[in-house]
């Protein structure tokens, strides 16, 4: 008699968390993608517990295209539309003070 167990592949499961973790998707994402077979579909774990293979989840990224910027693309290392600006250097907001009229009650 042979035992059925010893001759399944231990398998773990991921939880929602965790996908998303490691696909770098959104959770609604995952649940569109699913639904139109694009990715793994979950497994009931319990009455109230889901969870993805692993081994599943792996071969779907490995699946994945990668997309790389061609090799002569000559991009700047950061983009200056991201680049926060001050509203006022502190040089103009100094002088901005003094040119404001003071208020001084004349006896």
């Amino acid at each position: 008699m042979t035992d059925s167990t010893s001759s399944m592949a231990c398998t773990n499961f991921l939880r929602l968390p965790q996908v998303q973790t490691r696909t770098g998707l959104c959770k609604s994402t995952i649940y569109q993608l699913e639904s139109r077979g694009l990715f793994p579909r979950r497994q009931q774990l319990s009455a109230r517990a889901v969870g993805w293979d692993e081994a599943e989840i792996q071969q779907w990224k490995a699946s994945r295209p990668r997309l790389e910027p061609p090799s002569g693309d000559p991009r700047p290392s950061e983009d200056p539309r991201t680049l926060e600006k001050p509203l006022m250097s502190t040089a103009s907001a100094t002088s901005a003070q003094r040119q404001a009229p003071s208020k001084r009650r004349r006896s």
